[in-house]
C-alpha cells in the first residue's frame, strides 16, 4: 500500500510540476496583405473553407482550445502547430518567392488529394475542421486554376521546384 501511494504522490507532482512550463501561445504580427487569401484573391467560399479547416495550424491566427493549458497536451499542440507553420505559413504567402508558391500550391493540391491533410493526428481533437469530400475538391480545383493562372502570367518553369 505505501509503494502504491509513494507511486501516486510521485505522478501527481510530476503532473503538478509539468503545469508551470508553458507555451508560448502569443501570435506574431503578420501583414494581412500577404496572407495567402488576399494575395491570391480567393473567393469567399474558398476563404470560407480554409479560415475554418487550415487557418488554426498553418497561420500566425492560431486559436488555442481550452485543453492547450494543460501539460503535456499544450507541448503536443505547440509541437504540430510548430511544424506546420514552417512547413507552410498561410499568413506570410507573399513574402515566398513565386516558384515557391507554385511549389506550395501542388503540394496542397496533391496532400488533399491524397487525403494526407488534415493530419489524422489533428482529427484527434479538431474532427470539426475536416472538410468534406465536396470542399476539398472546390479547394483543389480552385488551387490547380490559381496555379494554372500563376505559371502563365509570371512564366514559371515547372520542371524545377
Amino acid at each position: 500500500m505505501k509503494l502504491k501511494y509513494k507511486i501516486l504522490t510521485a505522478v501527481v507532482i510530476l503532473i503538478t510540476v509539468m503545469q508551470f512550463f508553458r507555451i508560448d501561445k502569443n501570435n506574431p504580427e503578420a501583414d494581412p496583405s500577404i496572407d495567402f487569401l488576399n494575395f491570391s484573391n480567393a473567393p469567399q467560399e474558398i476563404n470560407r473553407i480554409m479560415k475554418f479547416s487550415c487557418y488554426n495550424f498553418h497561420t500566425f491566427k492560431t486559436r488555442y482550445p481550452l485543453y492547450s493549458y494543460v501539460a503535456p497536451v499544450m507541448w503536443w499542440l505547440d509541437g504540430h502547430v510548430n511544424r506546420a507553420r514552417e512547413e507552410l505559413n498561410i499568413s506570410v504567402w507573399g513574402n515566398y518567392l513565386l516558384k515557391r508558391n507554385d511549389y506550395k500550391l501542388e503540394e496542397i493540391a496533391e496532400k488533399l488529394n491524397e487525403g494526407c491533410m488534415p493530419l489524422p493526428s489533428h482529427m484527434i481533437v479538431y474532427k470539426y475542421a475536416k472538410p468534406d469530400d465536396q470542399k476539398l475538391d472546390k479547394i483543389v480545383n480552385w488551387i490547380q486554376n490559381y496555379r494554372q493562372e500563376l505559371q502563365q502570367k509570371f512564366q514559371i518553369d515547372k520542371s524545377v521546384t
